[in-house]
């Protein structure tokens, strides 16, 4: 009993080895297809450039399997999401994890290590034409990617994690003052049916406001947790990444809140994290429920959720 009490106390957020068993039974079940991962470098001409995806898709894909473009950050590489990607994969959906090239940690950090690598990749977030680069890496994978897979290429989903958050948001409908110009911007695409936040941002940064998220018109899943800051920046809190969502209005907008998680708790990289399996069965769930059967509405519960973690997660819904 006492090993029990100790394990739990000193690995905050991990389930102890003998404690209870979580029961996502209510959250979507995944599905078992066989399923491949491969290199894919997409080439944009206009650009002289390359984007770079890891993609990970059903062996087969047929007439149900959908796209999904899933966004990175700053620092996690493509591979970090394998997890997540495996599991939407063999559940029907073609995952293309990006690389974006104007924040990829090999191409801007270069010889750089350490702090000073991370501080290049922090500033590229500053200039708006990384922004742009960002944007043109998911219309043109959009444009290109359906035909290559031979998937549907007009009900697009779409995931990002952190710097990624931003991304899918803006193709989503959420709105940037633009600092080259002062102009409000709103790139949403007409093919993105649905977007999973997971670590967004708040106001201030990326020109975002208040008025930011006033007219999103599709579904939108934002994913945080209560220690969800940032060690570089002390004004980025777990409050401020739960901003975004007190803001949206339209319906069909859900927040999953963790306990005890980080910024990293969405990645790979945290294998042993307590919450990994309610992550990706509640992403699978947003992402069926509004891509595949939108006329039924979202499934996804308050109840399932507080099942799936023992009552350290919530879930919100406006």
């Amino acid at each position: 009993m006492f090993r029990c009490i100790r394990l739990a106390v000193v690995v905050l957020g991990v389930l102890p080895a003998c404690g209870p068993r979580y029961d996502c039974s209510q959250l979507a079940t995944p599905g078992t297809r066989p399923v491949a991962t491969r290199q894919l470098d997409v080439p944009d001409a206009a650009r002289a450039l390359s984007v770079s995806v890891r993609l990970t898709a059903p062996e087969r894909p047929d007439t149900q399997t959908r796209l999904i473009l899933f966004s990175t950050g700053l620092g996690p590489e493509t591979h970090d999401f394998d997890d997540i990607a495996h599991m939407l994969a063999a559940s029907n959906y073609a995952v293309a994890v990006i690389a974006h090239p104007a924040s990829d940690a090999r191409r801007v950090c270069g010889h750089l290590r350490g702090n000073d690598c991370w501080h290049a990749l922090e500033e590229t977030e500053t200039h708006p034409e990384v922004w742009d680069d960002r944007f043109s890496d998911m219309s043109l994978l959009m444009d290109r990617l359906p035909g290559l897979l031979g998937v549907d290429g007009t009900h697009i989903g779409l995931v990002g994690h952190s710097f990624g958050a931003f991304t899918v948001m803006v193709m989503s409908g959420t709105t940037y003052v633009d600092p080259r110009t002062n102009e409000r911007r709103d790139r949403r695409d007409p093919r993105v049916v649905s977007a999973v936040a997971m670590s967004p941002q708040g106001p201030r940064w990326f020109g975002l406001d208040a008025q930011s998220w006033d007219h999103i018109d599709r579904p939108l899943f934002v994913l945080t947790g209560d220690k969800d800051g940032s060690d570089y920046r002390p004004d980025d809190s777990p409050e401020w990444r739960r901003e975004p969502f007190t803001h949206m209005t339209g319906g069909d907008k859900l927040q999953l809140r963790i306990v005890e998680g980080e910024h990293m708790s969405f990645t790979s990289r945290e294998k042993r994290h307590a919450m990994s399996e309610l992550i990706q069965r509640s992403t699978l769930a947003f992402l069926d429920d509004t891509m595949r059967h939108p006329s039924k509405g979202i499934s996804l519960t308050a109840e399932a959720v507080k099942s799936c973690s023992h009552g350290h997660a919530s879930l919100e819904a406006r």
